[in-house]
């Protein structure tokens, strides 16, 4: 989920991280910086299988 604490065109994405959960899933998430402040802003997180980096869906990681 996208969070509304900013406007969408003030954050600019920075990294997409991948974590290691349990068995074949990962946890990928996705954080922004605000442009003027300088603060870091989790954009989404989620949990997956494995086999999702093998169907190459990922286009932003």
């Amino acid at each position: 989920m996208i969070s509304n604490a900013f406007p969408v065109q003030l954050l600019k994405v920075q990294k997409g991280q991948i974590q290691y959960v349990a068995g074949r899933n990962y946890k990928l998430i996705v954080v922004a910086v605000t442009p003027e402040e300088g603060n870091v802003v989790q954009l989404y997180e989620t949990v997956v299988h494995e086999s999702i980096f093998n169907e190459k869906k990922l286009g932003f990681f």
